[in-house]
């Protein structure tokens, strides 16, 4: 199992309103290398119809280190043990705005179904 912190900025194929600015896509994924996993974590990103800025952080957490995550982050860890791969984008607004609104939000899959992985 792989974590991937991706920093991404939508395009008009995102499934987001006009008012989101980026988001950093916290990916989980299974695969045989950290490159494989990485390259499904890029894949995985642009299919929801985001732009890949880059990969903040890439590495192979112990399972200690999973069961010692917050519950969030840990539901999207096991969506990914299901699926094969799971994101979780925690969106800011675009730079014009006054606010520090944060919003994290449900996004429909690309591939049909729940947004938790490919099927």
């Amino acid at each position: 199992m792989y974590f991937f912190k991706i920093k991404a900025t939508p395009t008009s194929a995102a499934p987001v309103g006009p008012d989101i600015g980026g988001a950093y896509a916290h990916v989980w994924v299974q695969a045989a290398s950290l490159s494989e996993g990485e390259a499904i974590a890029r894949s995985y990103v642009m299919d929801y119809g985001w732009f890949v800025e880059s990969v903040m952080l890439a590495l192979k957490p112990s399972e200690d280190q999973i069961e010692n995550l917050d519950i969030s982050e840990r539901a999207n860890c096991e969506k990914a043990r299901y699926h094969g791969v799971s994101a979780e984008f925690i969106a800011w607004p675009k730079q014009d705005r006054t606010d520090d609104v944060v919003q994290i939000a449900k996004m429909e899959s690309p591939y049909g179904g729940n947004s938790s992985g490919k099927q």
